[in-house]
């Protein structure tokens, strides 16, 4: 089995995602490029952008070319972006360069990784927690990734909440009209702290 989709595209369930990782038999083999390819069968009929997390130990070793693969993806349509972690391939120039032109051919970013704390630390990086706005009668009015533009909102009083382990949950965030919330995340103690400016 060269790839497997083990989530449908939807927002990011951190913990769910890490308990279906740890269950993953590695092969031996690195077909990146063929993984691209099946990526054009998971994303039929969506429309929205898309963030892709590619988390790779080396360079493609199935003989094909997974930078035109990313290319293809783009010049198909698809609304995405290509976030890669390299693992312990600093050192490999080779496939480090490959890595690197994956994600650039999409506009996404690459992260080094040597260890687990790295690892850790690129991932949160790579992979932006995902948070749903809520209207004062507890109705979702908007979800996206921190990091990117959020929503225009009608003017009222809304509640945030942040896919962090446990959830970050900000209440009476107000919304007025013609004005800009800015809501800052910051990791502290273990924790996230947020604060609305």
């Amino acid at each position: 089995e060269k790839s497997r989709l083990i989530s449908e595209p939807e927002p990011l369930n951190r913990q769910w995602l890490a308990n279906e990782v740890r269950t993953i038999q590695p092969s031996g083999t690195t077909p990146l490029a063929y993984a691209l390819q099946r990526t054009q069968e998971d994303l039929v009929g969506i429309s929205e952008t898309q963030l892709l997390l590619l988390v790779s130990d080396g360079m493609e070793t199935c003989g094909g070319d997974p930078v035109q693969a990313a290319r293809d993806l783009v010049r198909a349509g698809y609304n995405l972006r290509i976030h890669v972690v390299g693992f312990d391939v600093r050192f490999n120039t080779a496939a480090r360069q490959q890595l690197i032109e994956i994600a650039e051919s999409t506009g996404g970013a690459y992260f080094d990784a040597q260890n687990s704390d790295e690892l850790r630390q690129a991932l949160s990086l790579a992979a932006p927690f995902s948070y749903t706005v809520y209207d004062a009668t507890g109705n979702v009015a908007f979800v996206g990734r921190l990091g990117e533009d959020g929503p225009e909102l009608a003017p009222g009083t809304y509640s945030v909440v942040i896919d962090t382990s446990p959830p970050t949950v900000i209440n009476n965030v107000i919304v007025t009209e013609r004005q800009t919330t800015l809501i800052t995340v910051q990791q502290s103690n273990g924790g996230y702290q947020a604060e609305i400016e």
